[in-house]
This record gives structure tokens, sequence and C-alpha cells, in this order.
């Protein structure tokens, strides 16, 4: 998806050079974060409630892998209270169980869309 960005923006401009500039790379890797964001990252939010993304932002908040109990505890909840919100998440692919007690993002570079939108996101409620 990169690389096609970056050559469809140097199309833009083939018939003076066809030399790949680095703001045809700049604006290409734009433009393919852009549409990786309409294609993989809102289609994985989409249709989620708001407890839902509020558990997915609480897991923003690790590196990797997130404890359960932590989640629910940044959550202001038990863990047993969060446990349906992880089987939805789960269930639909957002994210995975690596092992037990432990989750993370199985979207690429999800969290980072979330982090990076979080306002936007949590406007939609």
């Amino acid at each position: 998806m990169v690389g096609y960005s970056i050559w469809q923006r140097a199309n833009l401009h083939r018939a003076k050079s066809a030399i790949v500039s680095e703001h045809d790379v700049t604006e290409g890797i734009a433009l393919a974060e852009a549409r990786f964001h309409d294609v993989v990252h809102e289609p994985a939010i989409s249709g989620l409630g708001l407890n839902d993304i509020k558990y997915l932002l609480a897991m923003c908040e690790d590196k990797q892998q997130s404890k359960s109990s932590e989640i629910a505890k940044r959550m202001g909840k038990k863990t047993n209270e969060v446990s349906s919100i992880r089987a939805k998440l789960l269930q639909r692919e957002v994210i995975q169980a690596p092992q037990r007690g432990y989750v993370q993002f199985a979207v690429p570079d999800l969290d980072i869309y979330l982090r990076e939108n979080a306002a936007e996101i949590l406007e939609r409620f």
C-alpha cells in the first residue's frame, strides 16, 4: 500500500521528472496511513460501544501486552465487570489473548491509531 501510494504521488509529475522525490515519499506514506486507517482501523472499531472503546484505550497505556486486571483497574471496575467486553473484543478479533490473564491488540497499529484519535473517537458517543 505504501509503495503504491508513493508511485501514485510520483505519477503526478511524471511528465516533468521520472524521479521519486522525498516529497513524493512523505506524501505517499501519509496517503497510505490514511487509507490504512479507513480500511483497517475504522472497520475494527465500527459498531463498538463506549465501554469497548474505553477498554481499548486502557490497553493503550501498555507497550505490548496488557494485564486484564490492570485494564479493569484503569477503568475503575473489577475484572469480572469487564469480562464481557474482553470476550466481545476477542470474538471480533480486535484483541487476542497471548497468555492467560493478558491481552494485546490483534489489529496492527490500532493502539497508535486510538491514542492519536482518542478525543475524536470518544466524541462519537
